[in-house]
């Protein structure tokens, strides 16, 4: 009986701007310790708001109106500010204008970027597998990814595939 020779894959792809800010949104979700710094962060504008404006309301002081103003703008300005931090990574890197081409198979993942070096890491480098609609993030470690756009798949049968092998070797690898 014959057989079969190990699945690998093949992908070649470009990181379009979209691609790097939502792996920044999946960064968020990988723990709890992460949203719970984000939601205390958050209190603090919250609080400024609600006490400026108790307190504009006690003394009419228009000092107070003006705290709550700036603690509320908070809430609008964050999402923006990251999404610009994200952007101005994403053209530090000059993301765009590289092509990667990313080879996985049980052995571990080889990715290389045009113009530049080559890297090889085994799966045991691999500590979290994060599945989106549109993307696979292979986490090596609690800031970097390796980005896998769905799109850079011929169909969506071999993005699961990919899916269901890298999680099946990066398991192997971590017993």
């Amino acid at each position: 009986m014959q057989s079969s020779p190990p699945i690998s894959f093949e992908l070649t792809y470009r990181i379009e701007r979209q691609d790097y800010r939502q792996m920044m949104h999946a960064y968020w979700s990988l723990t709890s310790f992460r949203r719970w710094r984000v939601r205390f962060l958050m209190a603090i504008p919250a609080a400024a708001a609600i006490l400026g404006l108790a307190e504009f309301v006690a003394t009419r002081d228009p000092r107070f109106l003006l705290m709550a103003a700036v603690g509320a703008s908070a809430f609008g300005l964050a999402p923006a500010i990251n999404v610009h931090s994200y952007d101005r990574v994403y053209h530090r890197l000059d993301l765009a204008e590289k092509e990667i081409r990313l080879t996985a198979d049980p052995t571990g993942m080889s990715t290389a970027m045009t113009s530049k070096g080559e890297s090889k890491l085994p799966w045991s480098a691999v500590t979290v597998v994060t599945a989106r609609p549109a993307h696979l993030f292979l986490w090596l470690n609690p800031y970097n990814a390796v980005i896998v756009p769905r799109r850079a798949f011929p169909d969506a049968a071999t993005a699961d595939l990919f899916d269901a092998n890298v999680r099946e070797w990066v398991s192997a690898a971590a017993r």
